[in-house]
């Protein structure tokens, strides 16, 4: 084991890497950026200006960039479909690996390197960085203390205006793009294996998308725990919605649009037979974006050195992640098979 900072090598550097590269620099204690690939020349001029490296620390490929600069971590910030084959490169290098979701585009894949980082002694963490938005860890304390009794069941229905189809994106297009973001949390809130899948991918008739836009998903837990999942890239306006169920209320999350984290929650007792039941409403979220976000990226980096330098379990590990990974394959041979897929 290296002495901290860990030296981080990063693969895509373009979009999403950004924050991430930005967060390495806020945490110069723990990590140094040491290497910059990707096949696009212009997309070093951003991650160049966010570390201070110079042009000599940018390569083409993961293999030039290990066997010029020595590193302990490699971070894999590429289209999904990619993604695996750099992480096996990466372990097989004895090198530790941070992975922008979906951590694969496969069961088989991710259970592959699942695998192979536990043979190689090496840590894999995958940015799920939806389940830490603020709402989520105030949900999850209200189930995990039974505030309204017990949780029973949850909807979630997720509109998301894209505007247009994912670049490189790895069919069904929501299902591993957002979706693997928004399943993630729903398992994040239920803390109970999941054990049937009914699912449908689908691309309705008004869509010009090339792969499937939407996604609708009913997931049944240990409990029982159901939950009900829709959600879609190729909405006309950005809507989100999240409702659970406990045995003495109705929990409700609305209000989040893209350029607000602001979000109302809304406590409804229960009122059986109640024509217009009496709620409280709580505005919560009063955060500004950015910041808020900022602040992620740096929660998940820390988590990622905690877990190599101090062995703490990471709920967004490799195998942890298998769970997440499992339901959107059960999701995708449900859609295709037309059957409930046990798990």
């Amino acid at each position: 084991m290296t002495a901290s900072p860990l030296r981080v090598i990063s693969v895509g550097v373009g979009g999403r890497a950004r924050p991430h590269l930005s967060a390495q620099v806020a945490l110069p204690e723990k990590f140094e950026a040491v290497g910059l690939v990707d096949i696009v020349p212009e997309a070093f001029n951003d991650a160049l200006e966010i570390t201070g490296l110079s042009g000599s620390a940018c390569f083409t490929t993961l293999t030039e960039a290990m066997a010029a600069t020595p590193c302990d971590a490699v971070g894999v910030f590429t289209p999904g479909h990619l993604h695996t084959s750099y992480m096996e490169e990466a372990i097989a290098a004895g090198k530790h690996v941070i992975v922008e979701k979906p951590f694969t585009c496969s069961l088989e894949e991710a259970e592959r390197v699942v695998a192979a980082a536990e043979a190689n002694d090496v840590r894999v963490v995958v940015t799920q960085n939806d389940r830490l938005f603020h709402p989520y860890p105030l949900l999850r304390e209200m189930i995990a203390d039974q505030r309204y009794g017990e949780l029973g069941a949850i909807t979630m229905v997720h509109h998301n205006a894209r505007g247009r189809p994912f670049e490189n994106g790895y069919p069904p297009m929501h299902l591993w793009h957002q979706g693997s973001h928004q399943v993630d949390s729903l398992l994040s809130l239920v803390q109970r294996p999941p054990r049937c899948v009914w699912g449908v991918n689908a691309t309705p008739a008004n869509s010009n998308w090339t792969a499937e836009p939407h996604v609708c998903a009913i997931i049944t837990f240990d409990g029982p725990v159901i939950v009900s999942y829709t959600a879609t890239s190729d909405a006309q306006a950005y809507e989100m919605y999240v409702r659970l169920e406990f045995s003495e209320a109705a929990v409700t999350m609305h209000g989040l649009t893209m350029n607000s984290t602001d979000f109302d929650l809304k406590i409804t007792p229960r009122q059986p037979l109640e024509r217009y039941p009496r709620s409280e409403l709580f505005p919560i979220g009063k955060a500004e974006r950015g910041g808020r976000w900022a602040d992620i990226e740096q929660e998940i980096w820390n988590g990622f050195w905690s877990h190599i330098m101090e062995g703490q379990d990471n709920p967004c590990s490799g195998r942890n992640n298998l769970d997440t990974i499992g339901v959107l394959d059960a999701i995708i041979r449900s859609s295709t098979e037309r059957i409930a897929v046990e798990l």
